[in-house]
């Protein structure tokens, strides 16, 4: 594991950020403000945490699920009352005020999604590593192969 800014991630993390500030102020359904943003939520902490720390991309995913899984579960436990924080708006925003079993669902979703883009990139990374030694062959040798 290794320390540093990641400026990819760094700016993913700004954009996803923006979109829940959006979506916080601005949608008011049933469907994208409590299972998209909580799934959001799941990679928007991932992509903070990746913009400082280089970390198996896989275990970093299930820290993130675990933690999110952590505020969940003392939201359950009435944690911002125990901290006395319940008056506090920004805590009750940060924290959450009420447990529901569904944002566990969707920080699962979330964490799916991480693992399946983890996967999709390193395949195609594979790839494209797998063409670049084929074009280093030398040229007799690319002779030979085709």
């Amino acid at each position: 594991m290794k320390f540093g800014l990641h400026k990819k991630y760094a700016i993913l993390s700004i954009g996803l950020l923006l979109v829940e500030i959006s979506i916080a102020l601005f949608i008011h359904d049933r469907l994208v403000r409590p299972f998209v943003g909580d799934m959001l939520v799941v990679i928007l902490i991932f992509t903070i945490c990746r913009s400082f720390i280089n970390a198996n991309y896989f275990w970093l995913a299930v820290c993130v699920l675990i933690f999110s899984f952590a505020v969940e579960i003392g939201q359950y436990f009435n944690l911002i009352a125990i901290l006395g924080l319940q008056h506090c708006e920004l805590a009750r925003t940060i924290l959450g005020a009420t447990f529901d079993y569904h944002d566990l669902l969707a920080y699962t979703a979330g964490a799916l999604l991480i693992f399946i883009i983890g996967l999709l990139a390193t395949y195609h990374s594979g790839r494209q590593l797998a063409a670049h030694r084929s074009e280093a062959q030398s040229p007799v040798r690319r002779r030979l192969t085709k």
